[in-house]
């Protein structure tokens, strides 16, 4: 049995080095960075808004079409719900969660973050002062 850490270890690995693979598949020099910027900033709104806000506004950003934040959000719903979902339908589930499962949810996020962070850096070679647009 993995412990939750090791889970979102593996699980952002997998993510991230798909995406750094993926940039001559179709993934643009200018989306991995605006991807691994996201994975910067995102823990930082969460905190500063909590996560139903911050899933709202990188759902805007998805509905605009840009590939980061729709795949962000992808990857986002992996971790809080275990499947991958639409991003209107994952922001649904987030504003009509209880309470318990909301702050569960977040602090699912906030955990996996720090992996998301990290192989940003490593794989995508973002640092957390390079812009997302």
């Amino acid at each position: 049995m993995q412990t939750r850490s090791q889970q979102h270890s593996k699980l952002a690995y997998e993510h991230i080095s798909r995406i750094s693979q993926d940039e001559s598949n179709g993934w643009s020099e200018n989306e991995t960075k605006q991807y691994g910027a996201l994975c910067h900033r995102f823990p930082i709104l969460v905190l500063r808004s909590g996560l139903a806000q911050a899933v709202a506004f990188v759902s805007i950003k998805a509905a605009a079409g840009k590939k980061p934040y729709q795949t962000f959000l992808k990857h986002l719903s992996i971790i809080v719900s275990g499947e991958s979902q639409e991003f209107a339908a994952f922001q649904q589930q987030i504003h009509r969660m209880a309470l318990a499962d909301y702050q569960r949810a977040t602090r699912r996020v906030l955990d996996a973050a720090v992996w998301y962070k990290r192989f940003a850096v490593s794989l995508l070679k973002v640092e957390a002062g390079d812009t997302d647009d």
